[in-house]
């Protein structure tokens, strides 16, 4: 889940926009294509985020898909059992219970607030 959180972390500078509009990532790879060189400020965001372990990559593949279709208001709703349970029927997929358990704390982490991510204290969320 280390991977998720630094993720989180990692999107959340590289996608904000600045007061010029861009965002962090558009400005640096501007930046890369005028010298050939890829920034140092880019160079440690992305080594920050470490490789997916490989025998979860399968589990992140089947949160991204369910995260995409979550709902969003004011702010973006968790992942509810009955998109859990449409999506398993849809794929004819049967989750263990750490399977699940994985999901619902891949939803925790994406919903905090990367600012309290960073600080550790991803137990309360927004």
């Amino acid at each position: 889940m280390e991977y998720a959180r630094c993720k989180v972390i990692a999107d959340s500078k590289l996608y904000k926009a600045g007061k010029d509009g861009k965002t962090l990532l558009e400005t640096l790879q501007v930046v890369e294509k005028m010298t050939g060189r890829q920034p140092e400020e880019l160079k440690q965001i992305i080594e920050s985020v470490p490789p997916m372990p490989v025998s979860l990559s399968y589990v992140w593949d089947m949160f991204q898909k369910l995260s995409k279709r979550r709902t969003v208001g004011m702010q973006s709703n968790p992942i509810t059992y009955p998109e859990i349970t449409y999506f398993c029927n849809l794929y004819n997929i049967t989750l263990t219970q750490l399977e699940l358990e994985a999901i619902e704390l891949l939803d925790a982490i994406i919903l905090t607030d990367p600012e309290k991510l960073e600080k550790g204290d991803h137990d309360n969320q927004h």
